[in-house]
């Protein structure tokens, strides 16, 4: 091809095409390119490299270069005044001088890797190199062709015998270097003068000792296979994001909390015993890959979902990449949500309780449309909820009975064991915990407590409704019982009043109050979060002010509303009169004078207020027009039912109630019908724990409920439509 048509291929026909400084050799293989006198084909079909090397005897020639095609790259050169191959490949040709290189000064990039050199001098004319790669050779001493490669960027000189490295000043603009698998005792201190440096690469040396890296820009370090013991001197590398520090003896990651940028850190084949040593590493926000492979730390139980529970952020651990389901899993493993702690303890609970001898309990009763009455203070450290379920306990000694916890907690000095908790060893507790004697098991700040089903039970047997306080964990646990229970969440509103009260007890810590106090925005945000999880809410700021709420509450609740509540005071008197008489009094869910009066079905009453909501009073509503339809057609109608759970009390007559005595079932159900027809009688649904209403005839015998509660003789059993008229 002619330098016209050269010229018009490359669309520079006003351009002159110079060759400076070229032999005429290498002039001649621009202009026979067309002609392929140089082609591969016109070689022998058997040259190799060993045979290149036998003609050449290791001398890299023009003709060499020439026949092996190394030149590559026509382009503009440096200046931009003309055009000349700007590429070199002589690698693997077995050569060990390549002083013919000093006639190509328009060379940007030379690779000499895979040959016999043991000098570089030669190249120190090539002033426009770039980019240089002489690895595999023997090369004992680096950047030997002195200070004129001032351009240069990139540098392997990797598979060497480099034991040291001379002055770096000139080497302002290097940008990458590679000395790996060199003799290297220690990091070159000539390195400080790269200023430039981004990417070094100094693996399977003999480094025992990192340094001389201070202030360097280095985006990625690689010491892999080297015999460094400790991480340090690296707080200055602000700019790296890899770091690559296998194979060799660290066991500790101390050093490497002020690499901010750090994305990648590859500790594989090292000595690392502790998970604990993660936390130097847990505050790098950006990285994302760390690989511990063939460490002893991985002989771990549950390592993998340790670790990516203790840096969320990785994506890739060991190699592999993290899935969304280990992150879930780690996640629920290590800090699960209260819920998920409330599904564990209740399905371990029930476990354990479904090996133990079953019977027929007090609370049980006879559906669920009639659950067990209970009653649930709720609320944090310091809001009064202990004090308020025992005084209600104490006010209504008729309705309530007092669930008293077991807890692993050592008493505070002004507490009762057998009044306000049972007092055990974590062992006892363990015990009965596997002994399935728990219905709810909670941890709270490093104490358990749980709620025994014979506490239950003992409230149960005396007929009266349970009342018991617990925390926000307890109440996850106990929702998922068959206990349908009211929550009554108990909250200061007031900051100061409620640390105030919680420093009142002198032996608990400053830091418990903090716990506690900072413990009430969790209740907090649990009630927004979670709308209708507690039926009512009180605020304690004012003690005095929280039980007349509460109290107002639970009497409405009862119906022991205006004249109610003044023979409900009237019959707390004669109670306490009867039992200073040194008699017994049978307790039962509800008040013998409140249930004659109040709750009795066949004795007409005055309508009241009850202060129900809007759904409760719709469901009365309808209850009564279908006792309407019940006496008018003659036929019992089906249970109606309401939205919210039951009552807290049962309408359940004691033994002899005070009600008019009915000679037989049929003038009691006659007395019912015409109550129901006058629309007077209130009662609350599902209150009624067997639908029974007693007889007053002595010599009627006993029946037993579904319960398995023994009622009294001549109890007379009413059908469901019956009792809800």
């Amino acid at each position: 091809m002619s330098q016209d048509n050269l010229a018009e291929n490359n669309e520079f026909n006003d351009e002159p095409i110079e060759r400076l400084n070229l032999s005429s050799s290498f002039t001649e293989k621009a202009n026979s390119i067309q002609s392929g006198s140089n082609s591969k084909s016109q070689r022998s079909d058997g040259m190799g490299s060993t045979g290149r090397q036998s003609d050449s005897d290791g001398v890299l020639t023009e003709a060499l270069i020439e026949e092996c095609e190394c030149l590559s790259n026509l382009n503009k050169t440096a200046d931009g005044t003309s055009y000349a191959y700007l590429e070199l490949t002589a690698s693997s040709l077995g050569l060990c001088d390549i002083s013919v290189l000093a006639d190509y000064e328009q060379l940007q990039v030379l690779n000499l890797s895979h040959n016999q050199l043991t000098s570089l001098s030669a190249i120190s004319g090539l002033v426009n190199l770039v980019q240089l790669d002489a690895s595999h050779n023997r090369l004992r001493s680096a950047f030997d062709f002195g200070d004129a490669l001032g351009n240069l960027r990139s540098a392997d000189l990797s598979h060497n015998e480099i034991a040291d490295l001379p002055d770096m000043t000139a080497f302002g603009r290097l940008r990458d270097l590679d000395l790996s698998h060199n003799r290297l005792s220690e990091v070159p201190a000539s390195l400080m003068s790269c200023a430039s440096l981004q990417h070094l690469n100094l693996g399977h040396n003999c480094i025992a000792r990192l340094c001389n890296l201070d202030c360097l820009p280095l985006a990625t370090l690689n010491l892999e296979h080297n015999s460094i013991e400790r991480i340090e001197n690296l707080d200055s590398l602000d700019c790296l994001q890899s770091l690559v520090l296998s194979a060799n003896r660290i066991e500790s990651l101390a050093g490497l909390e002020g690499l901010q940028l750090l994305q990648i850190l590859d500790l594989a084949d090292n000595k690392v015993l502790e998970l604990l040593e993660l936390r130097h590493v847990k505050d790098l926000r950006l990285l994302r890959q760390l690989n511990l492979a063939r460490n002893p730390v991985q002989d771990v139980p549950d390592y993998r979902l340790l670790v990516i529970f203790d840096l969320p952020r990785l994506t890739h651990l060991d190699g592999r990449r993290v899935t969304i389901k280990e992150k879930v899993q780690a996640e629920n493993q290590e800090n699960p949500s209260m819920e998920i702690v409330a599904q564990r303890d209740h399905r371990l609970n029930l476990v354990y309780s479904y090996f133990q001898p079953h019977y027929v309990l007090d609370s049980t009763l006879q559906s669920a449309e009639t659950p067990y009455p209970m009653l649930v203070l709720v609320g944090p450290n310091g809001s009064m909820k202990k004090d308020l379920a025992q005084r209600l306990v104490s006010d209504f000694p008729e309705y309530f009975g007092y669930g008293v916890s077991t807890t692993t907690r050592p008493p505070y000095p002004d507490e009762d064991p057998e009044r306000d908790y049972h007092f055990v060893t974590a062992k006892e507790f363990e015990e009965l915990q596997v002994g399935g004697k728990f219905i709810q098991t909670a941890l709270f700040q490093g104490h358990y407590f749980g709620l025994t089903l014979e506490a239950v039970e003992a409230v149960a047997r005396e007929g009266l409704a349970c009342v018991v306080h617990m925390e926000l964990e307890g109440v996850l646990a106990l929702k998922k019982t068959h206990f349908e229970p009211r929550y009554v969440l108990t909250m200061p509103l007031d900051r100061h009043r409620h640390g105030q009260h919680l420093r009142t007890r002198p032996e608990r810590p400053e830091q418990a109050v903090l716990q506690s106090m900072a413990r009430a925005q969790l209740y907090i945000r649990h009630n927004q979060q979670h709308p209708g999880f507690f039926d009512m809410f009180i605020n304690t700021d004012e003690p005095s002010e929280a039980y007349v709420q509460l109290r107002t509450l639970v009497m409405n609740y009862l119906g022991l509303t205006g004249e109610a509540a003044k023979e409900e005071q009237q019959q707390q008197q004669r109670s306490d009169d009867f039992a200073s008489s040194g008699k017994t009094l049978n307790r039962t869910w509800s008040k013998t004078s409140q249930q004659s009066s109040v709750f009795n079905p066949l004795r007409p009453s005055a309508p009241q207020t009850s202060g129900k909501g809007q759904v409760e009073e719709e469901s009365l509503h309808r209850r009564r027009s279908l006792a309407r339809e019940t006496v008018s057609s003659g036929k019992p109608q089906g249970r109606v039912t309401m939205a919210t759970p039951g009552p807290l009390v049962s309408t359940r007559q004691p033994a002899g109630g005070g009600g008019a005595a009915s000679s037989s079932q049929e003038s009691a159900r006659t007395q019912q019908q015409a109550a129901a027809a006058a629309g007077l009688q209130r009662l609350e649904l599902g209150s009624s724990d067997s639908g029974q209403v007693r007889s007053s005839n002595p010599k009627a015998p006993r029946s037993r409920s579904r319960a398995g509660a023994e009622a009294p003789a001549g109890a007379t059993t009413y059908s469901p439509a019956m009792i809800e008229a």
